[in-house]
């Protein structure tokens, strides 16, 4: 209030009786009431918005968190559901073609495809390293990958082109059959079309085809003289020592036949059953039967032989797989593992392939397996830790290396996770961090391809050269990388996790030319296991699994060598049913595929085919002689 009101005011009360004073003063006083009592709501009102405003801001800042952690786990889950999307629709390896789906192709293949055959030319080996994959700088492209695919440098046009066939290959793979020759040959005929005399035959064309005689079985029936000599007439009987098993019907043909079925094909016995082409039906568990008691009696001893071989060589591969064994007593229906024991890749002969079963993945078995060990061993295998826990009871025995296949599959499964994520500068595709981690170890495996066929000296002098200096460099920036971890996918934490642990081991083959660069030759070997899962599904008892271990054992190490693994499985069990059976001398190590008693075998085997299948051929008919003076004095 203005000095001028207040002496209005003063003026105006100045002459007021006390009584009116006092009711201007009550009335006041009950207005100053009425606000203060309106203030107080007031100041009431604002302290408890004040609460709900600060508990507001709580519950923001905790939804925050909880909305960053849940797209967290949705990145980690979509990472997931593609890494199980694409083990159970796509490509069983991880190649880097494609790899990304929307986010574009790095422009090559892997160079190493654990699922091809060992033996099948790699599309990556003289892929070149120049434009190593990801976007080309050079073209217009959008400024984010999400859901274009853009221009990929033609790097591997290269592989696009169709390669030439390997000189010689069909011979060498016609090479181990017999051949029957056939003169297709009618002078009458020809005497009609160009007048007799008037032609002569001046080469002959050859014209190849494989033929194939069907399965067929024949009831082989055998007597076997009883003798009566002296008086009253005592009888003698020879001793028959040609059954497979003593009073059984089994031959050693139509055993090996049912093991190749199912351990090869991967064919169960109650398909076999079925489906017996042969026109005789055998009860699948008459097949089981015979199947438990061969493996068991007849090849477990050239099984262990075998295993005892391996265990001193001293480059070694293991890996392990998992197995179903339905009655396993107190374990019935329990998950067991099955061993895989190799010989090293770089092995040129006598190449060997263990499978064990284990019920536990425990490192007793590997303690039980190398018990005894007498010379050194170098083993690849994965990180695994029941691997460190033997190289560290056995240090001066065995020494393990790494597996960049490992390391390689773990950065391509923190890669897939990029194709959640948005925003990706195309101009700095190479630099992702998950992406040149794959293009180094890319660039490591494309100089490896190049050494095959070369002796551990000549391989270990061009990987100090070429390779030693890519693999210091991917160290190096794996190393860098530690700092941003915080930043990274719970994959590629994994990834950079898991290659700086195995630094050391992975090394080792920078170190030695017979060390392979990764595991992948005990990974092929498990596919016949892993196959057997998707067909035949699991064994029934812990019999029947030791059975396909040890069956799988002989046939995949047959085929190693190059030997045919139905005919191996024939010789050893005819010859080890002489020896268990009927107490004949065999000696055990001429049992191995390699040795030219099992060759002399498998030669003679199949020249007997021919005579079994096929009629004989017809000799080469002689050109008429006139023709050919009356044609040369012309």
């Amino acid at each position: 209030m203005s000095q001028a009101y207040k002496k209005m005011f003063m003026d105006s009360i100045s002459d007021r009786p006390a009584a009116d004073l006092l009711a201007i003063i009550s009335d006041l006083y009950d207005e100053k009431e009425s606000w203060h009592a309106k203030y107080t709501e007031l100041s009431n009102s604002g302290s408890e918005l004040v609460l709900q405003f600060q508990q507001m801001k709580t519950e923001l800042e905790a939804l925050r968190k909880e909305n960053a952690e849940l797209y967290r786990q949705n990145s980690h889950l979509t990472g997931i559901k593609e890494s199980q999307a694409k083990d159970l629709f796509g490509r069983r390896s991880e190649e880097m073609k494609g790899m990304l789906g929307d986010i574009p192709d790095l422009g090559f293949s892997d160079p190493l495809d654990e699922d091809k055959d060992a033996d099948e030319p790699d599309p990556g080996e003289h892929a070149s390293d120049q434009n190593a994959g990801g976007p080309d700088l050079n073209t217009e492209d959008n400024d984010t990958v999400t859901g274009t695919k853009l221009p990929i440098p033609s790097a591997t046009d290269e592989h696009k082109e169709k390669r030439k066939k390997e000189k010689g290959k069909r011979e060498a793979d016609l090479s181990g059959l017999p051949v029957q020759t056939i003169y297709e040959f009618d002078a009458g005929k020809l005497d009609e079309q160009f007048g007799a005399g008037e032609w002569r035959i001046v080469f002959w064309e050859k014209h190849d085809t494989v033929e194939l005689v069907r399965s067929y079985s024949f009831l082989k029936r055998i007597y076997t003289p009883v003798i009566s000599s002296g008086y009253p007439g005592e009888l003698h009987r020879e001793a028959y020592t040609q059954s497979l098993l003593p009073k059984s019907l089994v031959s050693q043909s139509l055993m090996a036949d049912i093991l190749f079925n199912k351990y090869n094909l991967f064919q169960p016995l109650y398909r076999q059953d079925e489906n017996m082409i042969y026109g005789i039906k055998i009860s699948r568990q008459t097949m089981s039967n015979w199947v438990l008691k061969t493996a068991g009696e007849l090849l477990r001893p050239v099984y262990s032989m075998l295993a005892e071989m391996l265990k001193g060589y001293k480059y070694q591969q293991c890996d392990e797989t998992t197995y179903l064994v339905i009655m396993d007593g107190r374990n019935a229906g329990s998950k067991c593992f099955i061993w895989v024991h190799r010989s090293g890749v770089f092995m040129a002969e006598k190449q060997i392939i263990i499978y064990c079963l284990e019920k536990t993945r425990g490192s007793a078995h590997l303690f039980s397996f190398y018990e005894g060990l007498e010379s050194g061993i170098n083993l690849t295998c994965d990180a695994y830790s029941a691997y460190d826990s033997i190289e560290k009871a056995m240090p001066d025995k065995i020494s393990v290396s790494g597996c960049f296949m490992h390391v390689r599959r773990r950065f391509y499964y923190a890669a897939l996770v990029l194709k959640v994520s948005a925003g990706i500068d195309p101009h700095k595709f190479n630099e992702i961090p998950e992406i040149k981690a794959l293009l180094l170890i890319r660039k490591m495996y494309s100089e490896e391809n190049k050494l095959s066929g070369m002796s551990a000296e000549e391989r270990l002098k061009e990987r100090r050269e070429h390779i030693e200096p890519v693999y210091n460099e991917f160290m190096d920036y794996i190393e860098s990388l530690k700092a941003s971890m915080d930043t990274f996918s719970d994959k590629m934490k994994d990834a950079v996790s898991y290659a700086l642990n195995q630094k050391e081991k992975l090394h080792k083959f920078l170190e030695d030319g017979n060390i392979p660069i990764d595991n992948g030759a005990s990974e092929r070997s498990v596919k016949p296991i892993a196959q057997g899962r998707k067909n035949y599904l699991f064994s029934t008892s812990m019999k029947g699994g030791e059975a396909t271990a040890i069956a799988t054992s002989l046939m995949e190490t047959a085929k190693a060598n190059g030997a045919d693994p139905y005919v191996y499985l024939m010789f050893v069990l005819e010859r080890m049913s002489k020896k268990v059976y009927y107490y004949q001398d065999v000696d055990l190590s001429t049992l191995c595929p390699w040795t030219g008693e099992y060759k002399a075998y498998e030669a003679a085997y199949k020249e007997s085919l021919l005579h079994k299948a096929a009629p004989p051929g017809n000799e080469k008919p002689e050109t008429d002689r006139k023709s050919i003076r009356k044609d040369s004095a012309a």
